[in-house]
């Protein structure tokens, strides 16, 4: 279970293709994980915010199966990662090439819980 946070709307401008609109929801998951979902414009319109939502998805691969909101189903949903999740993941790369290049796991992890205290 969700909660909604915030809603948005994100518009790509192109000048070869046509606009796109895309419909965003930002929520916050029961143990306080973050997670940013794309709805459909009809699903944006009914939605508001501070209200529950629940998503069911492949969690270790972020992977939609159904969405729900009051009882009824979404008619999709595909989850994106806000800019303070794409920041955790990119420590999780560097600390993953930083570990190739052979230097102590202790090192390692110093640095991690440093990198991450200025992200949060």
């Amino acid at each position: 279970m969700f909660l909604v946070q915030k809603k948005d709307t994100y518009t790509y401008t192109s000048d070869t293709v046509s606009n796109s609109t895309y419909f965003r929801l930002y929520l916050l998951g029961e143990h306080g994980d973050q997670k940013g979902i794309y709805i459909s414009k009809e699903d944006f319109r009914r939605i508001k915010e501070n209200t529950p939502i629940q998503l069911t998805y492949y969690e270790k691969v972020n992977i939609a199966v159904t969405g729900w909101y009051e009882n009824e189903k979404l008619d999709f949903f595909s989850i994106f990662c806000s800019k303070k999740m794409e920041a955790y993941q990119n420590v999780a790369i560097l600390l993953s090439a930083t570990l190739k290049k052979t230097r102590s796991r202790d090192s390692l992890m110093n640095e991690y819980s440093l990198v991450l205290g200025h992200i949060e």
